[in-house]
Formats: C-alpha cells, structure tokens, sequence
C-alpha cells in the first residue's frame, strides 16, 4: 500500500521522493512520514510517496526489504498514472526504513528484464538517497566492527536474517550476510547520500546502549568514508553540528537541508 502525496504545482510530471518509515521491521507504518518534509518538498515541486511493507515475521525471508523494492519498482512502472517522473526519483527513510534504502541505493539493480511481470522488469536505480537515523549495513558482523558493545546482536536483526548471534560466524550463513552488507557494494554508480542523525555521536564505548549504537552517526561516516574517494557527494548531519538547537528546532532544520539536498539533486526548476 501506498500514499502518495501529489505535488501538482506544475503540469509536469513531477520527481519523487519515496519514504520508507522505520519500527524495526516489526512495526510503523506509511503515515509516519514527517508532515514538514511533505509540504516542503510538495511546495517545491517534489512529490512524496510513502510505502508500507511487510515485517520481519513474513514467512519470506527479508520480505520488508523485497517489498521496499516493489515499492520503488511499483512507483516506476505506474508514474505516468500519477504525473510521476521515473527517471528522477529519490529514497528515503527513517532507522528500518533507512537502511532498506541503503540496500537498494547501494546494491545492484534489481530489474528482472525475462520477467512476465511488467513490475519487477523496472529499473531500481534512484538518482540520491535522504536517510535519517540509518543504518548504512544490516550486516551484524560489520555492525559489530563499527560499533562496539552489544548493538550487533539487536533483536530486531536476529529477527529479520532469521539467525541468532552465535550463528553470524557460522560459514553456512555467509552468503546470507553478505547479502546484506551495504557498505561492501559501494561503488562509482553509487548515489549521493545525505545523512542525518538527530541520535548523539555518542563515544565509541563497550558501554554504548543498543539503541544509541543502531542510530549512531558512525554509520553514516563509514559510507562518507567510501563515497568521497569516490568523488560522490555524501553529507553527514550530526546533532552536534548545531549546538543550542533544542529537539523540534533541530528536527525542522535537518528536514529543510535534507530537503535542499534533495531539490538540488532531483534538478527541480
């Protein structure tokens, strides 16, 4: 299911941004996208789609990821419908969300081209990401080199790869991670990125809580740190970079540079 929230300020077909929310892959849902970022980007002529998707408890393994590319692949096949424009679309999302973003942004294109269904023939390239609180790998073990401390062994990850933490060692289970490990596919196809974590960049202890480890601006300099050789532009926004900021001021202003970044790249005139 989806929403989709038209721009309509032109005739044209207008770019996209599509918005996966977050909750663990357990729960959440597609109205969980942040009233500013839709009228913003709406006003400047971007259209938000906002996506739904299955949870971890799906019989299909990473079936929240599958669908967050049906989702991108769904909204490409159909835009002429909606006054959509399918070569400018952008990904986004917040925590869950954001990573799954990450996967696809980072990955392979995952067009079938022999395939029946008109859907799945469809492109899953964007042209940039804007990600909060993301996760830039779902792999535990690369979390568990970024991150020290228990945060590598999240329930929601076990849930999700359907593995216990004594298992992500095991070499039966490598080809099932390295599935999954965004920061590995990073390459000059990649697309822009711009990040940003309301979450404190919190030191990098064995003490570091679960939570303030999953969010933790270290995953978006790990991907910063691959992009930039690359010479492809990936901005970083830490909670840091605006001290005094109280917590709704701080929100408001992450979403408007995020939505600068995105306007920018998506060329709306």
């Amino acid at each position: 299911m989806l929403d989709i929230y038209a721009s309509g300020i032109t005739a044209r077909p207008s770019p996209v941004y599509l918005w996966l929310h977050g909750g663990g892959y357990a729960g959440g849902d597609k109205m969980n996208v942040h009233p500013r970022l839709v009228a913003r980007l709406a006003l400047a002529g971007v259209s938000v789609v906002s996506a739904n998707y299955r949870f971890s408890d799906d019989p299909e393994l990473l079936a929240p990821l599958r669908d967050a590319v049906r989702a991108l692949q769904f909204v490409r096949a159909h835009a002429a419908e909606y006054r959509l424009d399918p070569s400018r679309i952008a990904l986004g999302g917040s925590s869950a969300g954001a990573a799954s973003a990450c996967w696809i942004a980072l990955g392979p294109d995952r067009a079938r081209p022999d395939s029946p269904d008109p859907v799945e023939r469809q492109s899953t390239r964007v042209t940039c990401v804007a990600v909060a609180e993301a996760q830039t790998t779902l792999d535990p073990r690369a979390i568990r080199s970024l991150v020290p401390g228990p945060t590598w062994t999240l329930e929601a990850l076990q849930k999700l790869l359907r593995l216990t933490p004594d298992q992500y060692d095991l070499p039966e289970h490598a080809k099932k991670l390295d599935a999954i490990e965004c920061l590995a596919w990073v390459s000059r196809s990649s697309p822009p990125f711009f990040l940003r974590n309301a979450t404190p960049d919190a030191p990098l202890t064995p003490e570091l809580g679960i939570m303030a480890g999953i969010h933790h601006p270290v995953f978006g300099r790990a991907l910063k740190a691959k992009l930039d050789p690359l010479g492809i532009e990936c901005l970083l926004k830490r909670r840091e970079d605006y001290p005094g900021l109280d917590d709704e001021t701080l929100d408001g202003r992450l979403i408007d540079e995020s939505v600068a970044f995105l306007v920018r790249h998506l060329g709306v005139v």
